[in-house]
Formats: C-alpha cells, sequence, structure tokens
C-alpha cells in the first residue's frame, strides 16, 4: 500500500512539476504580449498624430493652391485690359 501511495505521490509530484514549466511559459509569453500591444500603441499614436499632421498641410496647400490661382486669374484680367 505504501508503495503505491509512493507512486501516486510521484507522478502527481512529476505533473505538479509540468504544471509550473507550463505556467512560466504562460507568464513569458504573457509579458511578451504586453510589451507587443504597449509597442503597437505607441505606433498607433505616433502614426496618428503624423496623419494628423499631413492631413492639415494638404489643407493648407489646398488652401495656398486656390488662393494663388486666384490671383493669376486677377492678374490675367488686369493683363487683358
Amino acid at each position: 500500500m505504501d508503495g503505491k501511495i509512493l507512486k501516486i505521490l510521484e507522478e502527481l509530484s512529476s505533473d505538479v512539476k509540468e504544471i509550473k514549466i507550463d505556467v512560466s511559459d504562460i507568464k513569458q509569453k504573457v509579458i511578451a504580449i504586453n510589451e507587443q500591444t504597449a509597442d503597437l500603441t505607441e505606433f498607433r499614436t505616433e502614426t496618428r498624430q503624423k496623419l494628423e499632421k499631413i492631413e492639415n498641410g494638404i489643407e493648407v496647400l489646398g488652401k495656398e493652391d486656390f488662393k494663388n490661382k486666384v490671383e493669376l486669374v486677377e492678374i490675367k484680367k488686369k493683363i487683358a485690359k
């Protein structure tokens, strides 16, 4: 009977060791996922800020282009007179 109990305890001990290894692997993966998520969040924020600057720049250029075209029309009208 004692032999059976020892065998069961050894099997349980082996199972516990495997579970601890699995938990350790899971912890490492979770840490890696958290780091990657933080990096992606930062990248997303930076990308949004840069895209906003580009959008504002395009808007300004569009207004400047329109203003220049209006001035060209006015100059052409003056020259034609």
